[in-house]
Formats: structure tokens, C-alpha cells, sequence
């Protein structure tokens, strides 16, 4: 089946008067437009999106995510709490092979405690270009980001055999890791 196209002022027409639209003096008026078939929108990823309960569960979150940011970068938390807003003391309570970290952080005033923790999401894995981008802001000594969720990549050196830089890249909100060599092979040539 041809393709259908539509224009502002003549309605529809098929392919081969799309071949006649092209080589006649058209009015730029009669703009083609490419209809595609409507499949619906139930698989598209922003179905729903816009609707207040997604939007307090986005907030949320993004509360939770950057909670976990401030807790993970030891900075200063304030407790949830109405009325509350004490300080915060959290303490790590993952193990040291663990892809994301775990918090729990109890307030000074009130005493109620948080579990903090990340979400882990493996696939898909970072690309070479974001990994490339990540260790040129480490060695610019700039804070490298992942690009899937914005947290802060940990970059831990590891054992150089023949004195070459080699590091785990690890993201302990979504629990992406991987290990680099540094300079790349390709940088070599």
C-alpha cells in the first residue's frame, strides 16, 4: 500500500501525485504531511505522564534521589518530619561488594529513621562515550555524573600491574559498574 499523504488544501492524495507535487510551482501553502498509522499510545513511554499522581510520584522521586545524593557525599540531612527538621545522623549499612548502597539515617529530635537506599537498574550498561566523558571530568578533577540518573560515579583505582591507571567506575544509586583502563588503547595509536 502506498503511502498516504495529506495537504492544507487539496485533501489526500497518493505517492505518485507526491512525484507531481514536487515538480509543479506548488504554492508553499500546500505543505506535505506524512500521516503515519496510528498504533495508539498505550506503549509509548509517556503515556500518562501529566496526570497528578504521576507527578507526586516523580517528585517523589526525585526527594528520594536526592536525599540519597546528599547522604552519599556525607552532606547534611534534615528530618521529613512536619514540624520537626532536625539534624540527621546516617550511617552505610551496605556490604563492600554491594552494586548500590543502603543508608539509614534517625534524627536527633525525634528519632524516627530513614532507610535511604539506591535503585538498581543495570541495563543498559554506559556506553564508551559516556565513559570517556566521565573520566575526562575525573582527571579535569570535576565531579562525573551518570548519565542515567545524575549521581555522583565513584572511581576507585585499582591494582596497577605494569604501572598503568586502572579504574571501577561505580554508580551506587542504579548500581552501574565497570572497569577502565586508563589511557584508552585507542588514544595510543
Amino acid at each position: 500500500m502506498a503511502p498516504t499523504f495529506k495537504s492544507a488544501v487539496d485533501g489526500e492524495y497518493d505517492g505518485e501525485s507526491e512525484r507531481h507535487l514536487y515538480s509543479s510551482n506548488v504554492p508553499i501553502q500546500q505543505v506535505l504531511v506524512r500521516c503515519a498509522p496510528s498504533r495508539g499510545t498505550a506503549d509509548h513511554p509517556l503515556t500518562g505522564v501529566g496526570g497528578k499522581g504521576n507527578a507526586m510520584k516523580v517528585e517523589q522521586t526525585s526527594i528520594v534521589h536526592s536525599r540519597f545524593v546528599q547522604v552519599l557525599q556525607h552532606e547534611h540531612l534534615t528530618c521529613l518530619n512536619p514540624g520537626c527538621g532536625g539534624a540527621m545522623h546516617s550511617r552505610d549499612l551496605s556490604q563492600q561488594t554491594d552494586r548500590i548502597k543502603i543508608y539509614e539515617a534517625e534524627c536527633t529530635r525525634c528519632s524516627v529513621k530513614e532507610r535511604i537506599a539506591g535503585n538498581e537498574q543495570v541495563m543498559p550498561p554506559w556506553d564508551n562515550a559516556s565513559l570517556e566523558l566521565m573520566a575526562d571530568e575525573h582527571l579535569m578533577h570535576q565531579q562525573p555524573a551518570c548519565p542515567f540518573d545524575d549521581t555522583p560515579v565513584v572511581f576507585i583505582s585499582l591494582p596497577n600491574p605494569r604501572r598503568r591507571a586502572r579504574y571501577r567506575l561505580c554508580c551506587f544509586y542504579c548500581g552501574r559498574q565497570t572497569e577502565l583502563d586508563w589511557p584508552p588503547a585507542e588514544s595510543k595509536r
